[in-house]
């Protein structure tokens, strides 16, 4: 699929980021699927993933892929809102501040080439 030819033209640290970003959400979670986070995540990301490809067909590897990541918004609501007080094992513990700051940071990222595409630039971002 182009989607992953284009990935691969991206800078690295941009796709070390992205590896990353599929660790915590993808891979954890597959070995935590014992908790409703795990799961909640792992369905979180595949959503995310399949709204980039959607967006990635309708418009190419534009700063507008990274709309799929506003799934994590309610994501890391939940999943805040309903852990704090609850004891879970430290595997899970450790996963879950790692995905809020990995997933936060992220957002924070994405919500800024959103502004920047809604703003006007458009251009590809593999050149």
């Amino acid at each position: 699929m182009d989607y992953f030819k284009d990935f691969m033209k991206l800078h690295i640290a941009t796709k070390l980021f992205s590896f990353l970003l599929f660790i915590v959400n993808a891979l954890f979670p597959l070995l935590l699927f014992y908790n409703w986070q795990a799961q909640a995540t792992l369905g979180c990301y595949l959503g995310s993933l399949a709204i980039q490809l959607i967006v990635y067909k309708r418009v190419g590897f534009t700063r507008l892929v990274k709309l799929g990541r506003l799934l994590w918004l309610p994501l890391l609501f939940v999943v805040l809102q309903n852990t704090i007080l609850v004891n879970l094992d430290p595997a899970s513990s450790a996963w879950i501040m790692t995905l809020l700051v990995v997933n936060i940071s992220s957002l924070v990222i994405d919500l800024r080439d959103l502004k920047l595409w809604v703003s006007g630039q458009r251009e590809s971002l593999v050149g």
